[in-house]
């Protein structure tokens, strides 16, 4: 069954498969200290990564997976959150390309999660202008040939995002029920630019697409037998994501 981890090639089961990853992150990886304990970085290949948590006393907290790819947003931050409580573990609340609509703070407001929050938000003045490059994590995702096939399919089940499009479907999801805890997540519609199947530090092949949404670039990543048919530099590419961004 597919996760976070596989997504981006770690072979991920059960939490007993997680151990031995976060140990080899641990020797090898490179140590940031913050306030609350450290984070330990990790990536054998340079794209897929592991961010593993540690409180003072050197106990493992937690642990991230992230993708390096080439995707970029532009954004204004206004907020950060720990839903959790724990410092190492945060969230940024940010506008989309504030530049590009001058009555607003920016396109549409988004949530995304940060797997070295702590250390960044240190630097962070809000409302502050940054570059983000942000990886979606599929929970579901349809794959269309063309934008002809996709405005097919828009017309039979009666869907009204555009072939370019972004919508915070954790900030959504969570005024309509009142509710203060909101999640990282969103439905994103986007033109591929590149697409390839990639082999994970644990032989775990697994999909990344480069795609152009509203806003900007972001990174797509997925278990291989998610989508209907595979991706394809051209097409359309529409789906439910965890969200996880590292400020560069």
């Amino acid at each position: 069954m597919s996760n976070h981890f596989t997504d981006v090639g770690f072979r991920v089961a059960s939490e007993a498969d997680l151990s031995p990853w976060i140990a080899r992150a641990l020797r090898e990886g490179k140590p940031y200290p913050t306030p609350s304990g450290r984070y330990v970085h990790w990536s054998a290949d340079g794209r897929s990564e592991l961010w593993v948590q540690c409180n003072p006393a050197g106990e493992v907290t937690g642990v991230n997976p992230h993708f390096a790819g080439d995707g970029r947003l532009n954004v204004s931050l206004y907020r950060g959150t720990e839903p959790s409580g724990i410092p190492l573990e945060g969230s940024f609340y940010a506008w989309a390309a504030p530049e590009e609509d001058p009555d607003r703070p920016g396109l549409y407001p988004f949530l995304f999660d940060v797997p070295d929050y702590e250390r960044v938000k240190s630097r962070i003045r809000f409302p502050e202008t940054a570059v983000v490059q942000l990886t979606a994590f599929a929970h579901e995702l349809h794959s269309f040939r063309d934008e002809a096939s996709y405005h097919n399919f828009r017309e039979e089940h009666g869907i009204q995002f555009e072939p370019e499009s972004f919508v915070s479907s954790g900030l959504v999801l969570a005024e309509n029920k009142k509710e203060e805890e909101t999640e990282s997540t969103a439905v994103i519609t986007g033109r591929v630019l590149s697409a390839e199947t990639l082999t994970g530090p644990g032989e775990v092949a697994f999909l990344h697409c480069l795609v152009r949404t509203r806003g900007g670039t972001v990174d797509m990543v997925a278990d291989p037998a998610l989508p209907d048919q595979q991706p394809e530099a051209g097409g359309i590419l529409q789906g439910a994501f965890w969200l996880s961004g590292r400020i560069l």
